[in-house]
C-alpha cells in the first residue's frame, strides 16, 4: 500500500491521497495533488514543493509513464537536495 497525506499551512488546506492510491484512483489522487503543488509553489516552499512532485512521479510510473516519472522524480529531488533534506533524500533516491 502506498499513502500519503500533506498538510498546507496556507488555510489550513489538507489532502489525503490515501485511499486514492490504494485503490488505484489515479486521477482523483493527481487532481489533489496537482493542487497541493499549486499552493506550496505560491508559498515558494521547496520542502513542500517537492511532496506532490514525488507523489505525482509514483502516479504517472504506476501508469506506465516512465519518461514523466523519472521527470517529477528528478525535480523533487532537486529540491530536496537544494535544501538539504537527507531524511526525504533517502527516499526519493529509492524510488
Amino acid at each position: 500500500m502506498y499513502s500519503s497525506t500533506f498538510t498546507c499551512s496556507s488555510g489550513g488546506v489538507r489532502y489525503s491521497t490515501e485511499i486514492e492510491l490504494y485503490q488505484r484512483q489515479f486521477e482523483v489522487a493527481r487532481s489533489w495533488l496537482e493542487e497541493s503543488l499549486a499552493l506550496w509553489q505560491k508559498l515558494d516552499d521547496p520542502w513542500g514543493i517537492s511532496l506532490p512532485l514525488g507523489h505525482l512521479g509514483r502516479i504517472a510510473y504506476e501508469q506506465g509513464h516512465l519518461e514523466a516519472a523519472c521527470q517529477y522524480y528528478e525535480q523533487s529531488l532537486e529540491l530536496r537536495r537544494a535544501i538539504g533534506d537527507k531524511s526525504n533524500l533517502y527516499n526519493a533516491l529509492n524510488r
